[in-house]
């Protein structure tokens, strides 16, 4: 009772609890300091309810109101921002780092090199336009550049295919961690239904947000029970209890769903969008730039071959097989393949007969290589794939600038948040000290009662 010595036992015992509980929860601040996603906690004290006794209040004493998260809402959004937009340059990155790669420029074994020999090899035909040889390297020369295409473009088919692996993974963790915010969610719900803080849960809850930015940018809406709704470009993911799975729909294009085919607008950040964007946008294009040069070499070349006559005294025959007009399909005619001899290297005379020693078809077609090509926008092939290399050069270049950024944004936020939610043991050591002399201030209250009693004992 509050005046009365039993009162003064009844503050001293709650100062030793809040002090107690106060030293539990900064042993489990230091216990956890190397725990990945532990945010700091820190003992809510208040003073007890004061009584009134006749003109004054006297006070009650303190208690522990809650446990709660040192945590920054505002720290935790520019932390995921940074880690989607990252994130997202990261899986740009991957797919075009494959495709530069396969283009193997500079080098002997691109396309660019290929190329070369293949004009090149017309021209040592021009100066011997009767041998065998020089037909058999023209051939050869001509298969090389069609495998070459046929690699560039198999590559771009891999990366795609690559991607849309990644894509399908992506997404299947992604339903697996809206899941489980749903369950924290009810969980949450259901712990602090009767007061207090569930801050391990809402630590859980917060790691699997963190874990959704690095696949994609979403729409985190903190509820006040505690719960945490995500939202992708204003389609509910996870509400309360309730997550929906997304899926990935069949293109092309491919894009993203909610049950029951509701389609969602694709994230704009993140590895979801970036993935998204190549599959349908950026690998589409590259491979129709590669098929555009394809079907240029094979009407430019053929358009040439066809005035020519042969050994063989055939005139009209096709150097590649007209049908095969992209990267993926280009190859020789049936005719050059058969018999090399079906390689013209000259016009035909008066009469249309085979001129053994004539050379300005083979002169024509090794000039090709500086021809503008209507099918390139007036630029000659030489130049188109020059281009095509240094534009997928350039992206990937700027890909790993905008990463390394990114990576630098996403640490500084990480720091931050870390300043205010992470624990450090020099602080906690401080407090251990300061919480202990409490808890022995509050043990003396109870031996100053105590005399107190044995005091008045003695007056009896």
């Amino acid at each position: 009772m509050p005046g009365t010595i039993s009162g003064l036992l009844s503050v001293a015992r709650s100062g030793l609890l809040a002090s107690q509980r106060s030293v539990e929860v900064a042993s489990n601040n230091i216990a956890n300091a190397n725990t990945p996603g532990y945010s700091r906690q820190r003992a809510d004290l208040v003073t007890g309810q004061p009584v009134q006794l006749a003109t004054i209040q006297l006070g009650t004493g303190v208690r522990v109101l809650d446990v709660d998260r040192v945590r920054d809402g505002l720290l935790d959004i520019a932390y995921r921002d940074a880690t989607s937009v990252g994130s997202g340059h990261g899986q740009r990155l991957f797919v075009l780092e494959g495709i530069e790669a396969a283009l193997a420029e500079p080098g002997t074994n691109g396309l660019g090199a290929s190329l070369d020999r293949f004009w090149s090899s017309w021209n040592d035909l021009a100066n011997d336009p009767t041998s065998t040889a020089a037909r058999l390297a023209v051939r050869v020369a001509g298969q090389d550049v069609s495998s070459t295409f046929q690699r560039l473009s198999g590559s771009i088919d891999e990366a795609r295919g690559s991607a849309t692996l990644r894509l399908n993974g992506m997404v299947d963790e992604l339903n697996q961690l809206t899941a489980q915010i749903g369950d924290l969610n009810t969980r949450i719900l259901a712990a602090e239904s009767s007061g207090g803080t569930a801050a391990v849960l809402r630590d859980s809850l917060d790691n699997a947000i963190d874990r959704i930015a690095t696949i994609s940018g979403v729409q985190v809406v903190q509820r006040s029970d505690g719960t945490a709704a995500v939202h992708l470009n204003g389609s509910a993911l996870v509400d309360g209890g309730v997550a929906r799975a997304l899926s990935v729909t069949s293109g092309p294009p491919l894009g993203l769903a909610l049950p029951g085919g509701t389609p969602v607008t694709p994230p704009a950040s993140g590895a979801l969008g970036s993935l998204l964007h190549a599959v349908n946008v950026e690998l589409p294009g590259l491979q129709a730039d590669l098929d555009a040069m394809a079907a240029s070499v094979v009407s430019a070349v053929n358009t040439v071959h066809q005035t020519g006559t042969n050994p063989n005294g055939n005139t009209g025959v096709d150097f590649f097989d007209p049908a095969g007009v992209t990267a993926r399909t280009i190859g020789l005619s049936a005719a050059v393949l058969g018999d090399v001899q079906e390689i013209a290297a000259g016009t035909p005379d008066g009469t249309g007969l085979y001129q053994a020693g004539q050379n300005d078809v083979a002169l024509a077609l090794a000039a090709v290589r500086d021809q503008a090509q209507a099918g390139l926008g007036g630029i000659s092939v030489t130049e188109a794939y020059g281009n095509y290399v240094s534009d997928i050069g350039a992206r990937v270049a700027s890909t790993r600038t905008g990463q390394a950024a990114q990576e630098s944004l996403q640490l500084q936020a990480d720091i931050r948040r870390s300043e205010v939610s992470g624990v450090s043991l020099d602080e906690e050591m401080v407090d251990l000290v300061r919480f202990q002399a409490a808890y022995q201030a509050s043990a003396r209250m109870v031996t100053v009662a105590d005399e107190m009693i044995g005091t008045l004992l003695q007056m009896v």
